[in-house]
């Protein structure tokens, strides 16, 4: 199973790209980062693959000895995004502290 597209020549569209992909073995998370006008907001997948026949397979239900991991990926999945919106954050102040080009300060 695909999560991507592809445009009219082939090429996998960045907008749909997940923004980051953590696995443990079978067990993986999909971050997913949506732009909006308030900001990045980020949401999570996550997926067990399996082998059925010659091809590969994702499902969304997890045995009872595949939650520790589950947990495991999900306690990093929010690590990770948590660190992302502190990045995007200090990048906005950073940015709004930085004074405009082209306009010089008044003279008295």
């Amino acid at each position: 199973m695909s999560n991507s597209s592809n445009n009219a020549n082939g090429q996998q569209n960045d907008s749909n790209r997940p923004a980051t992909t953590i696995r443990y073995g079978a067990i993986k998370a999909t971050i997913w980062r949506n732009e909006t006008r308030n900001g990045s907001m980020y949401s999570t997948t996550v997926t067990r693959t399996y082998k059925e026949g010659d091809g590969w397979r994702e499902s969304h239900s997890f045995g009872p000895g595949e939650l520790p991991t589950v947990a495991k990926v999900m306690l990093d999945a929010h690590t990770w995004v948590q660190e992302q919106m502190a990045s995007e954050r200090q990048e906005e102040r950073k940015n709004q502290q930085q004074p405009r080009k082209g306009r010089e300060p008044a003279r008295a």
